[in-house]
Order: C-alpha cells, then structure tokens, then sequence
C-alpha cells in the first residue's frame, strides 16, 4: 500500500466514508482472508467491495498483487484480481497478458481465467471469449467449473456454434445446474438442433423450480409442442408462462410462439385471418428494431414460427417475406440471382446477411 501520513489517511478516510482506524482495520482483515484456506469466500469478497466502495481501489489492487506472489494465497484471490484489471480505467480490453503466466501457479491462476471468462461473456466481448478458450481449452475441458463458465461464456457472448461444439459432451458432464442447462438449450436451439434441445428442456423442467428461474424454458417447451402438432399441450404450457422482466428478444419469441399456437387453435376456414393478427402484432414488436438486426437465434426462430404459420394456414406469402426480412438465410441468394428482376435486391440482401447484427454468431 502507498505510503501515507497519519493526516493523510484521516482526511482521505474521511472523505470515503471510512475512519483512519476502520481502513487500517479493513486492510489488515482483507491480507488475513486472502490467505484463508477454504471455499467459503463471503468474507473475502465482502471486504474487497468495501474497500472498492470506499475509493480504495489502487490499495486493493496492490495487495491483491502482493497475495499472488504467495504461494497460500486463497485461489479466490485470482478471481479478485482480474476483476479489478479489466474494470480498471487503464484496461485496454485485450487478453491480459499477465494472465497466462498466472496460470502457471496453479488454481489461482484458473479461478482468474474462470472470472475472466464470466466477465467477457457477460459483456458479449466473443473475441475475448474466443481467445481465451483457444489459450485455455485442455485444463478448461477437465476442471470441475471450467467446462461449464466456457460453455456458458461462449452462448453469452453469442457463440452459438462454438457453445454447441464445446458443449456437445454434455451427457457426460456431472449434475449440470439450471444456468449451465439454460446456455446449452439456447445453443443446441440457436443452431438448429431442435431434438437435443428439447431433451434438455425436459431434463431442466424436471428439476424443482426450473420454470420459475427460467421461464423461457416452459415458451421453449410450448413451441416445441405446437411443432410436433399437440396444441392442445401447447396451449396449456403456454398459459402456464410470465413474461415479467424479459428482455425484447425473449418477448417478440413470446408472441412468436403464441402466434403459432392461435393460428393452429383457428375454427376451419380462419387460419388465415388468424395469421394476419398475428403478423400484425410480430410487425410491432420489430418496429423499433428490424428482425435481420436481432440475435441470430430469434431470426432463425422468426423464420420458423412464420414458415410453421403459413403452413397451417396455407398462405405462404409471409414467410417468403420472413426470409427476406430476417436475412438470416444464405440459401435465399439462389432465387435472387437466378430469378429474372430479383437480382436488383441482391446488394440488399447481403448487406444484411453480412453486417454486424446484435449477437451475430458466424
């Protein structure tokens, strides 16, 4: 820790809300629990945030640093410290180069790479996430979290396929938790494995209180039952759904997948009618944001919901124009260039099949 005066740090203390006494305090308990053996890391955590609450983010950083260089450090220690580099004003958003040299020490190491990953992910920075793994993968694969926070990282961040290559051991990974099911189910789905999904989906609902965690299990459960043409079941899951505090994309599925459902529930002779309703409300929701600039997941799932759509009301107009609006599709180049006059919304059509679009996974 910098060096300071006895009226410096009562000055300085008083201003962030701690005593001299309180901050001598604080930082000897935090040395203490930083070589604290033990998995339970509540007081290691709870203190660091103090410290960082109270503005004394350069004196943590140090003895954190200093913590490392002790072999019985708590592995927590690693996770701390990485924290603190990338939410630093300094950080330059590149891999930390420090971090593969602390791998070298053992768990520490690994809790920081751990950390990094979450972090990464959380904040949709794929090339981080990438990088990461491609440096990390072989300790990553047999760590006891590790092949879960990767998995879980990539899907955050949008690597779909990635997420479903990594994660495609999945039977053999011990007692995955709801999170971790919840990734693998949007990565299977997002890359068009329907059937692996679905089975994840029914192993996650088994699970006491999977569906009020994560409700976009039951909509994902619902949809897939109005696919395989049980709409009654489908109906009934769906009723069973709240939508409080989903983000846009999980809604605009939402009314995607009811969509589907009320124009299969239509009398004879209405489907049609009950499929325009339907595309009225789904053109609300992509009012604001057009669907070819949404998740590559939701485009695949609008694609689907308007192709299931039209099939069960025998207009399939629509969901020609679904192809084109979510240019999610590389097989619709084929009729713009051999089709006479649709070569015109060929540069069209690429530039949203190729620009960068909120959570694109290539």
């Amino acid at each position: 820790m910098r060096s300071l005066s006895n009226d410096s740090l009562v000055e300085e203390a008083a201003r962030k809300a701690l005593s001299a006494q309180e901050l001598e305090k604080t930082l000897e308990r935090f040395r203490e629990l930083c070589l604290k053996p033990g998995d339970d890391v509540t007081a290691l955590e709870d203190t660091a945030e103090t410290l960082r609450n109270a503005g004394f983010k350069n004196e943590l950083m140090q003895l954190l640093r200093k913590a490392l260089t002790i072999p019985e450090a708590n592995p927590h220690v690693g996770a701390l410290w990485i924290r603190r580099v990338v939410t630093s004003r300094v950080w330059d958003h590149r891999y930390p180069r420090d971090l593969d040299d602390l791998c070298g020490h053992g768990e520490v190491g690994h809790r920081a790479v751990l950390e990094f990953l979450e972090i990464a992910g959380s904040k949709r920075r794929s090339q981080l996430v990438q990088h990461t793994l491609a440096r990390h993968a072989k300790w990553l694969r047999t760590h006891p979290k590790g092949w879960a926070v990767a998995g879980r990282a990539l899907v955050e961040a949008r690597c779909y396929h990635q997420a479903a290559r990594w994660m495609s051991g999945w039977r053999k990974q011990p007692d995955l938790d709801l999170p971790t099911l919840h990734c693998l189910a949007l990565a299977l789905r997002a890359t068009g494995r329907i059937k692996q999904s679905d089975e994840v989906v029914r192993l996650a609902l088994a699970r006491p209180a999977a569906a009020e965690q994560f409700p976009i299990f039951k909509l994902w459960s619902a949809q897939d039952e109005a696919f395989s043409g049980h709409t009654q079941a489908a109906s009934a899951t769906f009723k069973q759904i709240a939508t409080d505090g989903w983000d846009d994309d999980s809604l605009a599925l939402y009314y995607l997948v009811r969509g589907v459902i009320r124009v299969q529930k239509a009398e004879k002779g209405k489907h049609k009618d009950a499929f325009a309703v339907a595309r009225e409300r789904i053109a609300e929701l992509f009012r604001r944001v057009p669907i070819y600039k949404r998740d590559v997941f939701l485009r695949r799932e609008y694609r689907r919901c308007l192709a299931r759509m039209a099939r069960d009301s025998g207009d399939w107009s629509p969901a020609v124009l679904g192809t084109w609006r979510s240019a999610e599709s590389r097989s619709f180049l084929l009729p713009l260039l051999i089709v006479p006059g649709l070569q015109f919304f060929l540069p069209c059509y690429l530039y949203r099949l190729c620009s960068r679009r909120k959570g694109s996974s290539k």
